[in-house]
């Protein structure tokens, strides 16, 4: 199936929350058996790896052998039917297509006008959720699903399919080699090429200090962090992770919150993305 993913397809604004959980690194759990070690962190797949590697039945989702907590895709709405309580959707992301459902709560007329009138056949959206099995058959129950307003999201997401994909069944690229553009999506956590990367900077704890701050500020004066809504807490770790630092999300937390304070930083679609001033 062809599917059409030019620029025009991207005008417009949107409801857009930010997804449950603010974190996309971490990429499920921690092992090809991780039950007990599952991390609810968010995993951006394709439709075609969750397909291959769930067909078998089993109770648990995995990607790689990771099993999956929350996962997010790109595509586009294939298909739209409502019911009383919930949105059905058919969504494809140009390597195969799954069912998607949404709750609706009907004492919220005007969210639900907002979701109807952004689930619409054609649209690409994002989809943040949970796989689930109903009578064999694979689904995913959407707890966010938002338009895509920037082409450059549909880039972003490939990228971080190949990324972590590789990250998983190959390991962490050596440090000190530089990785720009294409080779390094963490490093920009976006889809612009960029300059190589500055030189892996020392391990962080939990500790949100003058050298932390500097570095958050650093990321967000990157090209790619002025694009689109900004930078939610997830990315900013994504960033860190990439420099070698390993923050601990309160400190990271603490630093925005005082880049925030300062003047340097600003909200901007939600109290979750940030920007450079």
């Amino acid at each position: 199936m062809a599917l059409d993913i030019g620029a025009s397809q991207f005008a417009g604004g949107g409801f857009m929350p930010s997804p449950q959980g603010g974190h996309d690194a971490g990429y499920g759990g921690g092992g090809a058996k991780a039950s007990a070690n599952k991390i609810n962190t968010v995993r951006h797949v394709s439709i075609k790896q969750i397909l291959r590697e769930n067909s078998n039945g089993g109770e648990d989702f995995v990607v790689d052998g990771r099993e999956l907590s929350s996962i997010t895709f790109v595509g586009r709405i294939t298909s739209m039917q409502e019911q009383a309580t919930r949105i059905l959707l058919k969504v494809h992301d140009g390597t195969g297509q799954m069912d998607v459902m949404v709750w609706v709560n009907d004492s919220e007329p005007e969210m639900l006008a907002r979701q109807r009138a952004e689930m619409t056949v054609g649209r690409y959206v994002r989809v943040y959720g949970n796989l689930k099995r109903y009578n064999s058959q694979l689904s995913v129950t959407g707890y966010t699903v938002r338009p895509v307003t920037d082409y450059n999201d549909i880039t972003y997401q490939n990228l971080q399919v190949i990324y972590q994909h590789l990250h998983i069944t190959r390991g962490s690229a050596p440090t000190g080699i530089p990785m720009g553009g294409m080779a390094a999506p963490q490093q920009q956590w976006g889809s612009h090429a960029a300059k190589p990367a500055a030189a892996p900077a020392p391990v962080m704890g939990g500790g949100a200090g003058g050298d932390l701050n500097s570095t958050i500020a650093e990321i967000f004066r990157l090209p790619a962090s002025r694009e689109g809504e900004g930078l939610n807490i997830g990315m900013v770790l994504d960033a860190l992770r990439a420099r070698g630092i390993n923050a601990q999300p309160p400190a990271v937390s603490a630093a925005l919150e005082h880049l925030t304070n300062e003047g340097q930083l600003y909200t901007t679609c939600d109290e979750n993305h940030w920007k450079i001033v």
